[in-house]
């Protein structure tokens, strides 16, 4: 039976499986079934190298009237809960604290479309979180994949007044750190999977083989059924 550390938690953010929804943006060239594929396929992936590390997983997962598609997509093995608040800020907040309030000190939350995120990553999150107060994961498109914290470091102001989908993202939230005398530790930029310039260089890395093709099975096939790999 795998052990537990009791006080660590991984959060996975997903949205609901459902076409029009998921990866709009490539939506132009993949259609909209085939960017709802990629993206169960790109999320499958992560939350295997998630569920592969010894801490507690929870999946908070957006819009709240589709808990029994998400249900029905991942099954009874993995604790789900609801995202709430007005915008993404308000969400991240709402989970960090809940999960904070049922015990857990080490917290780190992620999202399930950065085909980079593996346990590597996650361990050196964790690690991080052992010395500095907070961690992020920068994406190359000037957002953030990974925010973590130690539960007593959490500050509503983090996540306020951010905007939300621009390429100022993690340079906003590394403002709000320094206004609170937080230093973060940082990560390696990892590339999410939001428009056909970041898919074509997916489809490199996967052509190139080696562990990043090894890991990424389900993003391989779906790619390699369309075939883009």
């Amino acid at each position: 039976m795998k052990k537990f550390n009791p006080q660590h938690c991984i959060i996975v953010f997903v949205k609901a499986p459902v076409e029009g929804l998921v990866k709009t943006r490539l939506a132009g060239c993949l259609g909209a079934r085939g960017a709802l594929l990629l993206y169960r396929a790109l999320a499958e992936d992560v939350l295997g190298a998630v569920c592969a590390m010894d801490c507690q997983v929870r999946v908070f997962y957006y819009p709240a009237n589709h808990q029994d598609i998400v249900r029905g997509w991942l099954r009874d093995h993995i604790a789900l809960y609801v995202q709430q608040g007005a915008d993404l800020g308000q969400r991240m907040h709402h989970a960090l604290c809940c999960t904070a309030a049922d015990g857990f000190d080490r917290i780190v939350l992620v999202g399930v479309d950065i085909p980079g995120l593996d346990e590597q990553i996650l361990k050196s999150a964790f690690s991080a979180l052992e010395t500095s107060p907070a961690v992020l994961g920068p994406a190359k498109d000037g957002g953030y994949y990974l925010v973590g914290f130690r539960s007593g470091s959490i500050f509503p102001k983090a996540f306020d007044a951010i905007d939300w989908g621009s390429s100022d993202v993690f340079e906003q939230t590394l403002k709000r750190f320094e206004k609170k005398g937080q230093r973060p530790a940082v990560l390696p930029v990892l590339t999410d999977i939001d428009t056909p310039e970041d898919l074509r260089g997916l489809a490199v890395q996967l052509a190139g083989g080696g562990g990043f093709q090894d890991r990424l099975l389900h993003t391989r096939d779906v790619l390699g059924q369309m075939k883009i790999v």
